[in-house]
């Protein structure tokens, strides 16, 4: 979307990317200046998000063979990539993002679990600020907190797609991970 804006000059942008996992962040940081987008323009973020903005617990390591890094508890292990480990990170929350924008198109938020908890606690910022939000999910009660709490606040949702299942689309029928 960033590569297809600056083509056509469509409107001026800053990306806002958050990332704990420190290979993801420098992987972040690559993938911006490969696609001709200096990072220094943008806003990285290198950090956990959360509801509440305080420090956790976050599984790193297996970079490039996993990518479900998530808060965990400070004892986090994992058989199948013995390297992962937990360690102590900041966090920030997305009211405190959206606290210094003016106004923000996108939202797509995918963070192995913490979704409920973060728009829980930012409805209110984002029902001022936010156009749109795209969501991947890992939990049907997850999904549930999420809907009852956009409904609460008058959002209207264009698609909906459960985790974990099997959808007719207009495009056919798909299969939905997160």
């Amino acid at each position: 979307a960033a590569c297809a804006l600056k083509r056509y000059r469509a409107m001026p942008m800053k990306l806002v990317g958050v990332e704990a996992e420190g290979a993801h962040f420098s992987m972040m940081g690559q993938h911006f200046r490969d696609n001709e987008l200096d990072p220094a323009d943008h806003w990285l973020i290198e950090a956990a998000c959360n509801g509440d903005g305080r420090d956790v617990f976050f599984a790193v390591g297996s970079s490039t063979e996993w990518y479900g890094q998530a808060i965990v508890n400070e004892s986090f292990k994992m058989a199948r990539y013995p390297e992962a480990r937990s360690i102590k990170m900041p966090a920030v929350t997305l009211q405190e993002i959206l606290g210094s924008l003016s106004r923000v198109d996108l939202i797509d938020m995918d963070v192995q679990g913490a979704e409920a908890e973060i728009v829980e606690a930012a409805i209110v910022a984002m029902t001022e600020k936010v156009r749109r939000v795209h969501i991947g999910t890992h939990g049907h009660d997850l999904e549930e907190r999420i809907r009852s709490t956009f409904k609460k606040a008058g959002w209207r949702c264009c698609n909906d797609f459960p985790c974990q299942s099997k959808v007719e689309t207009d495009y056919g029928e798909i299969t939905f991970g997160d």
